[in-house]
């Protein structure tokens, strides 16, 4: 089961603007701090670190200098709609 969360982390943080590593750095930080017991908090501990990932992603868009007021709207629905 942890070799599957760690793939999943993986994927998740592949195109991570701060580079896959780093990426993979601090979801496997974030995961420690979590501290999960078993497997269930393993896998809830991923879910938590991908709707964070994903609301920050989308708050990124947000700030984009090419971005149109539709996508602004449509992107800060995004990153909060996980939460």
């Amino acid at each position: 089961m942890q070799s599957l969360l760690l793939t999943q982390l993986s994927a998740l943080t592949e195109n991570s603007l701060l580079g896959r590593d780093t990426g993979m750095n601090a979801a496997v930080a974030i995961m420690r701090g979590i501290e999960p017991k078993d497997e269930l908090e393993g896998a809830l501990a991923t879910q938590m670190i991908a709707t964070h990932l994903l609301s920050m992603e989308m708050s990124r868009r947000t700030l984009l200098d090419e971005q149109t007021v539709e996508g602004f709207t449509s992107n800060i629905n995004r990153s909060v709609k996980p939460m």
